[in-house]
């Protein structure tokens, strides 16, 4: 069988026979990207019937007291949460594109440190991964559990993350996030009981029903701190009706917060569906049970009030009442857990676990054990016993023909969560030599590092990009360079690297070199060892020996 061609396209685009090296998506955008607003209607242009959405949405555009539901909204859309789940976007994008792949979802998880380590912490636990096999990579982690159990994971971190900032109603902020997730744990697993097609999808819809409601009490303080108060205080009489005494004080309800912030940010359709209500879909059955579920389960899970919700839920869902109640209780307990592994212990106290799984459930605040200076900062720091880890499975799948994929998605996540680099980019060589074109990239800066590493290749050892070529050989470049390659920093390696130490090493078929990886720790600021030198260049020696079994 012939071997697959790695050619090259006058337009940069690298594409084998098979489909190989193929030019990657674009990366997603970065942290700080302002999600895309709807285009406004043109005045002149005839004004559609409103959809049922915009009815629910239409009597809240006026102002009470200076902060109406519109204001409010634009207020969290474009000051308070403009990066809110730019990387949920971002992963679910990637796991509803056609031909997506495990790479593709991969990178726009390694991208943000902190969702790496909890989303692999998240994984490894019983729910997720019951046969206890460690999961040590975002791609095993993608493989083993899916795309869309991986969004659902993305999202509940991106919630922590963006939504459990306020200090003033924090007692009100915990316990509805602590009902939000007990509510998706629920349609999750009623859906997996009703064979729906996405369970997955059910408890997106229903974690983002109470988004609405953790936006306000998160920043209320700031925004509206005259409204909360008096919210707060309203609330604290028993048997309140929520959606009219939003209405009363606030002049609209926090559900209906939920709509305008799902369209802004163009979340979830299912969601928007179950706003409306009145749908015979089972998942918006489902979800809107569910929400109920949850706060009856305060009274008491033997109290009158759930003791009724149960029969509903078994009525409405044509489920076996006993069974039920056990497995309702169950993902009470999961539900607890679950937020327990996703570092928010005193919000899993909240859940409204039954009597008997009270004493599983962690009582303090803060991050769950071991949460590192990496996820703190934002960086990834070096991991010795994950590269040892990894290099140890990519030995294992050298004794065979690699798949290219896979072996490449190892290698990189090896280097950047392993060696605990800022930025890592793969350029491969042109057909005729004279050009380096970026293949990938990982980390920070990805859309600049991908433009900036595109450079010529002079040939004559007139830069270290060429002397990497024609020698074969790594470098770890100190800053400032030693005397002796000074000279080969060209200034299209300058404007990618700056001052900062770098280290680049060549990727080999047989003794042709193809391309070069190239990394460093230039947005952090932090130097570069030997250590991390021998870490990088063991990692990358993998690529070359793989790609050597496939194409030498």
């Amino acid at each position: 069988m012939r071997k697959p061609e790695i050619a090259f396209s006058a337009s940069g685009v690298e594409k084998g026979q098979d489909g190989l090296f193929q030019h990657p998506a674009k990366s997603p955008a970065s942290r700080h990207h302002r999600p895309q607003r709807s285009p406004p209607m043109s005045e002149s242009a005839a004004r559609p019937a409103p959809t049922e959405e915009e009815e629910l949405l239409a009597p809240l555009r006026s102002v009470k007291g200076g902060e109406g539901l519109h204001q409010l909204s634009e207020a969290l859309v474009t000051q308070e949460l403009p990066a809110f789940a730019t990387t949920v976007q971002a992963v679910s994008a990637e796991a509803a594109r056609e031909g997506s792949s495990v790479s593709d979802v991969a990178r726009a998880i390694l991208h943000d440190p902190s969702m790496t380590a909890r989303l692999l912490k998240m994984a490894n636990s019983s729910f997720y991964n019951p046969s206890g096999s460690p999961i040590n990579t975002i791609s095993r982690a993608i493989v083993v559990l899916g795309f869309n159990a991986v969004k659902s994971i993305c999202l509940s971190i991106s919630i922590m993350d963006h939504l459990l900032k306020g200090k003033v109603h924090r007692d009100r902020l915990l316990a509805e996030l602590g009902r939000a997730y007990h509510a998706a744990t629920q349609a999750r697993a009623l859906a997996v009981a009703r064979r729906e097609k996405s369970p997955e999808e059910v408890f997106i819809a229903t974690l983002l029903y109470s988004v609405g409601r953790l936006a306000f009490w998160c920043f209320a303080d700031k925004l509206a701190p005259e409204a909360a108060g008096q919210l707060d205080e309203a609330m604290r009489k028993p048997g309140t009706n929520l959606d009219k005494i939003e209405r009363r004080v606030l002049g609209y309800s926090l559900r209906q917060l939920t709509a305008e912030l799902n369209r802004e940010w163009r979340l979830s359709s299912l969601l928007a569906d179950a706003l409306r209500g009145g749908s015979d879909d089972d998942r918006v059955r489902c979800i809107r049970l569910s929400q109920e579920l949850a706060r009856a389960a305060e009274q008491g899970w033997e109290s009158e009030e759930m003791q009724l919700m149960i029969k509903r839920i078994g009525v409405s869902l044509k489920l076996e009442e006993l069974e039920l109640q056990e497995m309702l209780e169950e993902n009470a307990r999961e539900a607890a857990l679950s937020l327990a592994s996703l570092g928010i212990r005193n919000t899993a106290r909240l859940v409204a676990v039954p009597e008997r799984f009270r004493d599983e459930i962690p009582q303090s605040e803060g991050p769950a054990g071991g949460t590192s200076t990496a996820q703190r900062e934002n960086f990834h720091h070096p991991q010795p016993k994950l590269v040892r880890s990894i290099l140890d499975e990519l030995d294992q799948m050298l004794e065979e023909k690699p798949d290219l994929a896979p072996l490449m998605e190892l290698v990189e996540e090896g280097i950047l969560r392993g060696v605990g680099v800022d930025r890592l980019v793969f350029g491969l060589l042109s057909s005729d030599r004279r050009q380096l074109r970026t293949k990938s990239t990982l980390g920070w800066d990805q859309y600049r590092l991908a433009n900036d590493f595109n450079m010529p290749l002079q040939g004559l050892h007139k830069s270290l990009m060429d002397l990497v070529v024609a020698s074969g050989k790594p470098f770890l470049v100190t800053s400032p360079p030693p005397a002796g390659l000074e000279p080969l920093i060209s200034p299209p390696i300058r404007r990618v690297a700056g001052e900062s130490p770098f280290m680049v090493a060549p990727v080999s078929v047989g003794s042709k070199v193809i391309g070069i990886f190239y990394t460093d720790r230039r947005p952090s600021r932090r130097p570069l060892g030997t250590d991390d030198f021998e870490r990088f260049t063991a990692l990358v020696e993998c690529a070359s020996r793989g790609l050597s079994r496939l194409y030498a």
